[in-house]
């Protein structure tokens, strides 16, 4: 075999393996069962066994499993709330380097390469970044170990984020040939926390998936050759897929709608705009422009107005009707509506049905857009707030069909 795995994986906060989806589902499986507490117990504890491997004597909350003759792979278990004690960021991270330092040692001479990945979801983001960060410092000239990092929304928690090193963590400073970087941020979460700001990540992903689910994504592209940063839109009920991809010429059409998104204030906004520029390499002076110019975060049908008129300027009805049904699925309020109602939900398929028939002119096509958001205003009429938005998105359509 001419390669050796090493896989980390680094769990966010107060996740253990008692915890974990693993041991739950088999806990109530057995108990589904009829097995008695102790069996189903048992079970559970067998099952994380069989998922993550067994304990490693004198590391606490990490976990070994091997597969074959050349993959080995730790798991280890989240920091708490307050991020102190044998499990913290800063005790994981060092027990981390260690093991792998280990296992490296022990295998270089009898592979042609290693590849080390390291995975790590909220908290655990930020560890395996300063992991990285380590390891590359620990085997900068030796090119034939190659270290992969993939994180998902990394948190550094509000202690944590008193030091500089658990808030930002540049890729560039520490990449070569033989490192390689996947960081998933979502857009919004229930949780008022700030995110590490990771830059100039091979593949930066931009969703509206929550802060417990974006691993997905990260899980999905973390062996991916893809590269650039994605917007990735959650609404797979109307279309197969929404990623899209952000540059300099689609900057200002997809950028307002990540500000859209945030459900609370966490000066996210604000960092996923500094990653955003410094990926894209533009200026400083002018990302300071730009964030300084932002609407008061608390203004939300500031924001829903200047983002429903940008429609209007985009060249082509199809491209403007579609950005429309975009910011329905960006915004939490909108969504909301179309989880809850089945008119609006008819509404953005009627509206995507209307911009793929090949028989109607443009202006026809306004026209029935026109019709349909005008029955979901009706359905909302004792709703000023949503009232008010569909009522946007009916004269930013007549603008629309005004400049065809």
């Amino acid at each position: 075999m001419d390669t050796y795995f090493i896989e980390a994986i680094f769990f966010g906060t107060c996740a253990t393996f008692k915890n974990s989806s693993t041991y739950i589902a088999t806990l109530k499986a057995a108990s589904d069962n009829r097995k008695n507490k102790y069996d189903a117990k048992e079970a559970a504890e067998q099952a994380v066994i069989d998922t993550y491997g067994e304990k490693i004597k004198d590391f606490p909350g990490v976990r070994m499993k091997t597969s074959g003759e050349n993959i080995i792979e730790f798991t280890f278990i989240g920091p708490g709330i307050f991020d102190i004690g044998r499990n913290s960021i800063s005790t994981t991270s060092g027990k981390a380097v260690q093991l792998i330092k280990q296992e490296v040692d022990k295998n270089k001479d009898n592979f042609k390469e290693i590849i080390i990945k390291l995975m790590g979801r909220s908290r655990g983001g930020t560890t395996a970044s300063l992991v990285t960060k380590k390891l590359k410092e620990e085997y900068e000239d030796e090119p034939s170990i190659k270290i992969s990092l993939s994180t998902s929304d990394a948190y550094s928690g509000p202690l944590n984020r008193l030091q500089k090193k658990n808030r930002k963590f540049d890729v560039s400073k520490i990449s070569s040939n033989h490192v390689r970087a996947v960081v998933v941020y979502s857009m919004g979460t229930q949780f008022n926390c700030t995110p590490m700001e990771i830059n100039n990540a091979d593949l930066i992903i931009i969703t509206t998936l929550g802060h417990n689910d974006c691993h997905k994504l990260t899980n999905q592209f973390a062996s991916s050759t893809l590269k650039g940063i994605f917007l990735d839109i959650d609404a797979d009920m109307i279309y197969d897929t929404k990623r899209r991809e952000i540059k300099i010429k689609t900057l200002a059409k997809y950028l307002p709608l990540i500000f859209l998104h945030e459900k609370r204030y966490s000066n996210r906004e604000k960092i996923l705009t500094k990653v955003i520029f410094k990926k894209l390499g533009i200026q400083k002076k002018v990302m300071e422009d730009f964030l300084s110019s932002l609407p008061n975060y608390r203004d939300e049908m500031k924001k829903i107005e200047t983002i429903i008129s940008s429609a209007s300027n985009l060249p082509k009805l199809k491209q403007a009707c579609e950005y429309i049904i975009d910011i329905f699925f960006i915004s939490p309020r909108f969504l909301n509506l179309v989880k809850s109602n089945g008119t609006v939900h008819k509404l953005l398929v009627s509206t995507k049905e209307i911009l793929e028939d090949e028989d109607t002119t443009p202006e026809g096509k306004c026209d029935s857009i026109i019709t349909a958001i005008t029955a979901a205003k009706a359905l909302h009429s004792k709703k000023p707030f949503k009232r008010k938005i569909i009522e946007q998105l009916i004269a930013q359509t007549k603008k629309i069909k005004a400049s065809c």
